[in-house]
């Protein structure tokens, strides 16, 4: 029989970007942790999915407790992003094989790159076999929300860039720990649009939006609900993209 494989984590942040994932993974929900957590098994392999809440120090705060307590062989990070480059579109999957952060300068910063979870050429190539628009990329981990027009230009350059606030801080702590990496990130948002404004205040606050803060936007203006419904409609498509890519993932890691 073959050895069992070391668990993997999967680190997301907002419970829209996982809900496919789970289902698709049969995930059972566990209460051992301090942060919403559900455990999962796929052929040989074993694993958990975490959710952060979004920001580079929630992702890293779930990190610094779950590895201890859980030794997982590889890390990986799950979820929306950005577009910074017209060539991607909505639900396209992003393979992060280099990472950046905005430095002291302002530009961008290239981290240590982590050991990959999955070399990324034949990650890139299942995901595109299994019908999915993949591209290897640039993940730009900015501090806070910044606009579009600004990341654009920090990006230029880069290989098919995104933006996701927790991936390159997750990185650069996978590569200190000499532990497995990957980053797999589906487009939420092209790279023309912006985040509307009421829902930026949120994010700044680094909390998932509710259904209540939803219901206080309608109230202050009603005409923002065909906007929360095509934002809807978008994550909807975006994680149903994502949950097939990690799919496909996770049966390379199994063979």
């Amino acid at each position: 029989m073959p050895p069992a494989l070391r668990p993997i984590a999967l680190i997301a942040s907002l419970p829209q970007e996982v809900g496919p994932l789970l289902r698709r993974l049969r995930a059972r929900r566990l209460l051992a942790f301090p942060f919403p957590a559900w455990e999962f098994r796929t052929g040989r392999l074993r694993g958990l999915v975490a959710l952060a809440g979004m920001g580079a120090e929630a992702a890293l705060a779930v990190a610094e407790e779950l590895l201890p307590r859980y030794a997982p062989g590889a890390l990986l990070s799950v979820g929306f992003a950005g577009a910074l480059t017209p060539d991607l579109r909505l639900g396209d999957l992003v393979v992060g094989e280099a990472f950046y952060r905005l430095g002291s300068a302002g530009g961008p910063e290239r981290l240590p790159g982590p050991p990959a979870f999955r070399a990324v050429a034949p990650l890139v190539a299942s995901l595109r076999l299994a019908g999915l628009a993949a591209w290897a990329g640039a993940c730009l981990g900015p501090p806070a929300l910044l606009p579009k027009q600004v990341l654009r230009d920090l990006a230029a350059g880069l290989s098919c860039p995104v933006v996701d606030l927790e991936s390159a801080s997750l990185a650069e702590l996978a590569a200190t720990r000499g532990l497995p990496f990957l980053a797999l990130r589906a487009v939420s948002d092209p790279a023309h649009e912006e985040m509307p404004p009421f829902i930026a205040q949120a994010v700044a606050k680094s909390r998932p939006p509710t259904l209540r803060d939803a219901a206080r936007w309608l109230r202050a203006d009603p005409r923002r609900l065909p906007v929360l419904l095509r934002l809807g409609r978008q994550s909807f498509r975006a994680a149903r993209r994502l949950a097939k890519g990690v799919g496909v993932a996770l049966e390379m890691a199994g063979v």
